[in-house]
């Protein structure tokens, strides 16, 4: 940090910036990065320590680079906000470790340790299903790198011009080989409440190491987004699905589905969204008791409400913790499932509820307590969705929740809206 402030605590140097301090510790052969607090109890050696680490702290570990996470002093709130798949992931773990030694060729070796075995196999096994997934996204790359090595219609040898090309295809799809091995047979073992993993790269001259890298790394990144992708288009999937539920238990209770908004019963004046109308069927009931339901959603009792979003309303792919915003949204008006004012029966559906949208992911977002949503018109342009890899998810009157490209036709798409319009709806490509 050579822009950094040097302080001096407790006999120790730290060279400080941003609140992160680093120092020179055990005589220089430790190098500390952290809070200036931890970096004096690492050289007071009162760091509750363990495993290779401890060894590492105190010289005695074979390690290069040792790197630990004590995920006990985590939030448990934060671990909480994961999205599935990756929850599995973070539940019940407590420590983990990763060494990288190099004495002997590089090696690394990493260990996970959770709460109970239980949790620790299943945090395995979305391991392996993230591998199997990675092992669909390498047939694309693996083709492209083969047209390159063997392009159709070339007789001859690869002219040498093409050479650095030909030689960058060559090592790309030897690491490609290497990652697809690693996929398929995870160098990982179950051993207790631990996950243990190590593995030896391929022996790589440092000159081709940079160039390898990046093309590995070009090739893994699109396989990587998509598992984000996947990820958070399920997680609002479900979320879509608990809202959906979430109507059909309130129209049990009442024989209608909520109206888009709780009116003034004098003046029918909206006041709040039909997303306060349903918490006591997301399992918000003791939230719901807390409004004042005569009173708009913006009134000085109320507005101080809407940081206590709802985890059902949180999108995964824009919403962070302590928003207040909402994209989901419900289309509204004479010819949608949901009217603005009243409830609305199943009976309306004439078109199937299989066949009619009911809730969708917007693009704007809104307060979740404002009665704001989409009217409806099929006559106008709809607007537009929130995408997350290349298409949104919809909720329907059924209760099923579906994903549609973005390239729908905007026709189809409001059949699919209307309710009672008795037409067929076409073939989605």
């Amino acid at each position: 940090m050579p822009d950094g402030q040097t302080s001096k605590k407790d006999g120790i140097n730290i060279q400080v910036k941003d609140d992160i301090g680093l120092a020179l510790l055990n005589q220089g052969n430790l190098i500390a990065v952290g809070t200036p607090a931890l970096i004096v109890k690492l050289g007071k050696d009162k760091v509750p320590a363990k495993g290779n680490f401890e060894k590492f702290l105190k010289g005695g570990s074979e390690s290069l680079i040792n790197a630990a996470i004590n995920f006990n002093v985590v939030p448990k709130e934060a671990l909480a906000f994961a999205p599935p798949p990756f929850n599995t992931l973070v539940k019940g773990i407590n420590y983990m470790e990763v060494d990288i030694m190099a004495e002997k060729g590089l090696k690394i070796a990493t260990s996970i340790t959770y709460e109970m075995a239980e949790d620790a196999k299943g945090a395995l096994e979305t391991i392996r299903s993230f591998a199997k997934l990675g092992i669909s996204q390498l047939a694309e790359p693996r083709l492209e790198l083969e047209k390159r090595l063997f392009p159709k219609g070339q007789q001859g040898v690869t002219p040498l011009t093409e050479l650095p090309e030909f030689m960058g295809a060559l090592v790309g799809l030897a690491m490609l080989n290497e990652v697809e091995g690693l996929l398929k047979n995870p160098p990982i073992k179950l051993q207790g409440a631990s996950l243990l993993a190590e593995y030896s790269p391929p022996s790589i001259s440092t000159n081709s190491m940079v160039p390898t890298m990046g093309i590995l790394v070009g090739l893994l990144l699109p396989a990587v987004q998509k598992v984000r992708e996947a990820a958070t288009r399920t997680n609002s999937m479900n979320n879509l699905k608990q809202i959906c539920l979430a109507f059909h238990n309130y129209h049990d209770t009442y024989n209608g589905f909520p109206a888009a908004a709780i009116t003034d019963k004098k003046t029918g004046k909206p006041l709040l969204s039909w997303r306060v109308a349903i918490l006591p069927y997301i399992d918000q009931n003791n939230l719901y008791k807390q409004f004042k339901l005569d009173e708009p959603w913006d009134s000085e009792h109320n507005l101080k409400l809407a940081k206590n979003m709802p985890k059902v309303y949180f999108h995964p792919k824009v919403n962070k913790q302590g928003d207040d915003k909402t994209h989901y949204k419900v289309f509204t008006g004479k010819d949608a499932v949901i009217d603005l004012t009243k409830l609305s029966s199943l009976t309306t559906v004439t078109d199937g509820t299989s066949n009619t949208i009911m809730v969708v992911e917007a693009a704007d977002g809104v307060v979740w307590t404002k009665p704001e949503d989409i009217a409806f018109d099929p006559k106008k342009p709809l607007p537009k969705m929130l995408e997350i890899g290349g298409g949104f998810n919809a909720g329907f009157a059924d209760g099923s929740v579906r994903f549609f490209k973005s390239t729908i036709d905007p026709e189809i798409l409001k059949l699919l809206i209307q309710k009672n319009d008795g037409k067929v709806i076409p073939a989605i490509p």
